[in-house]
């Protein structure tokens, strides 16, 4: 699937429904709905993906690292059940993450906090 930046460029991002494109920092943030595409045996749970500006992918979490062959991104899918179908991120003064989820069995929005190094 492919979708347009906050700048109007396109951006190849395989394996998922994706949803939005939340700017964090020196960062792009995507939540993906669900993953693997309903590969069979995979989970249909969703991610959240982590570009840097130039549009390549440096992480996500709730599935595997990104893979990259020939400068092309491999499809992202999870492969846990933390995110189900996330449907919104907020972000607060602190810059930790709150990812509200959809058709998760009632559960309430997880908080992801930024780790100081």
């Amino acid at each position: 699937m492919t979708m347009l930046s906050e700048l109007g460029d396109v951006i190849d991002l395989p394996g998922g429904n994706l949803n939005f494109i939340v700017p964090f920092d020196d960062l792009l943030l995507i939540p993906y709905l669900k993953g693997n595409q309903g590969a069979k045996g995979q989970p249909n749970n969703g991610l959240l993906c982590a570009l840097k500006r130039d549009h390549k992918t440096i992480s996500n979490l709730a599935a595997p690292a990104p893979v990259y062959t020939d400068s092309k991104l491999a499809p992202l899918g999870s492969d846990s059940k933390i995110l189900t179908f996330p449907h919104g991120i907020l972000l607060d003064d602190e810059k930790s993450i709150y990812v509200a989820q959809w058709n998760s069995g009632k559960t309430y929005p997880i908080k992801l906090e930024r780790v100081k190094a």
